[in-house]
């Protein structure tokens, strides 16, 4: 389930690969706690601990400017400066560095869409192309800077960096899934840095895997010493949540890799869903006209629509019509603006033929006639409804609404003894009659 790639001290793994130990202390032998199983332990010299995709390793550039990018597209990285220039960057939102735009393939576009952005907002703000490519391991430096840990973009992708004490023994934990059905997959795996009482936590979006393999590694040496176990849930965004202690050092890190309810109730969807065919969910044309505002371009009207579509990439639920995976990787990590990849390549519409069968599942009956997608959005985001990009959403809000309606649900709307919808959520609960499939007004107007 692991193993050791390298020799010396700078990054090594002490384990036995016969047995499991478990954890000697109350946490593991406690009534009704989970048990965590000792994989091992890691110490890094370099002080930064790196999270990442293990099939994505020769990609990593270490400290040489990046070259192997599996896109071949000569790309430029590009600094954002300026009074507001944090601000900017954290309402652009494009990237998780605020004050870093890393491999974009046009930087004259971006600089020009950066500059908009900072003008519609009266933001004293610019980014211009760097001289140089920034490396991986810079950009783990870069990111440390702001924090104890973080997201760190490489290769459209994202792997998490975690600054830990040089030489300190780290605790590498797994706890299994309960018996049942899943029994034996692991539902987390544990990172104990240092010891200490918690004080707070910090949820970071993820790390992406797209090779069913994660690797924890020294970052100094990245490429020659580290640990791989395999997620035994495949590929996907796997949520890191860090506990942290005083002065906002890392006590544990948490990646989570399984939940039963989630797998249940994909499974549940998926029985249930019938074969919609040549299914459109929708139409940035349905939305275009009528009340739609003058003043904004005809893009925002299908910007729902690429979030929707982002977020079902970002879960790898893409389908046989979208082909160039690496441009799908793009699209879902923010690096080619999703709405842009919807007018270019999809012609405006969500179809059905551009998700698998998990994605279909979750969308025929979310983003179906009785979907309550579109409901959930204009009470989320209602202010940018058809008049911002989609680089003006919250996309970790938007992304935590989708992934509460995938887990808890409900999905679709009641429908009461009357025969009419039931809409609630809006402060009252009042009773409409469903409007039709096309309706002359936007779909955003309940009243």
């Amino acid at each position: 389930m692991f193993r050791i790639v390298g020799e010396g001290n700078a990054c090594s793994l002490q384990a036995s690969s016969s047995h499991w130990g478990r954890l000697p202390n109350a946490q593991a032998e406690g009534v009704g706690m989970p048990s965590l199983e000792k994989l091992g332990e890691l110490t890094c010299g370099s002080g930064a601990l790196v999270l990442i995709d293990a099939g994505l390793l020769p990609y990593w550039s270490d400290s040489q400017e990046p070259t192997q990018d599996p896109v071949p597209v000569e790309c430029r990285d590009l600094e954002i400066v300026g009074i507001d220039a944090r601000r900017a960057g954290l309402e652009f939102d494009r990237q998780p560095h605020p004050l870093y735009l890393y491999d974009m393939p046009d930087v004259e576009g971006m600089i020009r869409l950066f500059s908009d952005f900072c003008a519609s907002r009266n933001l004293q703000a610019s980014c211009r192309p760097l001289t140089h490519r920034v490396s991986h391991r810079q950009r783990v430096n870069i990111s440390l800077e702001d924090g104890p840990v973080a997201i760190v973009q490489y290769v459209g992708m994202w792997a998490v960096a975690v600054r830990v004490a040089p030489g300190r023994a780290i605790t590498v934990l797994g706890e299994r899934m309960p018996p049942g059905e899943f029994n034996g997959r692991w539902r987390r795996f544990v990172i104990e840095v240092q010891e200490g009482e918690k004080l707070s936590e910090q949820r970071l979006d993820g790390v992406m895997v797209d090779n069913a393999r994660l690797l924890f590694g020294d970052a100094g040496s990245l490429a020659l010493n580290s640990v791989e176990l395999e997620t035994s849930w495949g590929d996907g965004i796997f949520p890191v949540v860090a506990d942290l202690g005083s002065e906002g050092r890392v006590l544990r890190l948490s990646v989570e890799l399984g939940d039963e309810e989630r797998q249940v109730r994909l499974r549940e969807l998926m029985e249930s869903s019938v074969d919609p065919g040549d299914l459109k969910y929708d139409d940035a044309g349905w939305h275009g006209v009528g009340d739609f505002p003058e003043e904004c371009p005809p893009e925002f009207a299908g910007t729902h629509i690429a979030l929707f579509l982002r977020w079902c990439l970002c879960k790898g639920w893409s389908g046989p019509l979208l082909e160039d995976q690496s441009l799908v990787k793009k699209v879902a990590s923010g690096e080619f603006p999703a709405t842009e990849f919807l007018f270019r390549y999809c012609d405006g519409k969500l179809l059905e033929g551009m998700l698998n069968v998990a994605g279909n599942a979750f969308a025929s009956q979310y983003y179906g006639d009785e979907g309550l997608y579109l409901e959930d959005y204009a009470r989320e985001f209602g202010e940018l409804m058809y008049c911002a990009p989609d680089h003006a959403h919250d996309f970790a809000k938007f992304s935590r609404m989708l992934e509460h309606r995938l887990q808890k649900g409900p999905l679709t709307k009641p429908v009461v003894a009357t025969g009419k919808v039931e809409l609630s959520g809006w402060g009252t609960t009042k009773q409409v009659t469903p409007a039709p499939k096309k309706p002359a007004k936007p779909w955003w107007k309940f009243w």
